[in-house]
């Protein structure tokens, strides 16, 4: 596998993966390719923003095949920088076979190096999701709630 740090240009590859990655289960939600351009695009743009795309190079067909990205923006925090992981997401042909392990731990092991020290996450409660953090040491932090309203 190798790897990219994220700009602009990658978005109209990226936006794609990020749609049908995130129409599927265990989310299921409704991205078109264009709101998904707009989604990293506005991402891509707030302060301390950082990305990663990880390629595939097992593939014999195509060896620039995406295989997934992760992004978000580190903050300032009182005790030290932290980074909020916004999108993390692997090629739907390519889920399961253990590149999102991977990526994580480079993306980790980059952020180390930038002198960030604590990393956060939303995501939803299902096995996939929770379980597949669970598993690389993060732990729920049962002190904070995230609330909604619709207005």
């Amino acid at each position: 596998m190798t790897y990219e740090v994220m700009n602009e240009d990658h978005i109209p590859f990226l936006a794609p993966i990020y749609a049908e990655s995130f129409n599927a289960a265990p989310w299921n939600d409704n991205w078109t390719v264009d709101s998904a351009a707009k989604r990293l695009a506005q991402m891509f743009h707030c302060e301390g923003s950082y990305g990663l795309i990880s390629y595939n190079n097992n593939n014999n067909n195509n060896n620039n095949e995406i295989s997934g990205l992760i992004l978000g923006n580190h903050e300032i925090y009182y005790d030290c920088m932290h980074f909020n992981i916004k999108e993390f997401c692997i090629n739907q042909n390519m889920r399961g076979s253990g590149i999102g392990s991977i990526l994580l731990n480079e993306f980790e092991r980059r952020l180390i190096e930038m002198g960030i020290r604590e990393i956060y996450l939303f995501t939803t409660r299902t096995i996939q999701t929770e379980g597949f953090y669970q598993k690389k040491g993060y732990v729920t932090n049962q002190d904070i709630i995230r609330m909604d309203k619709i207005i």
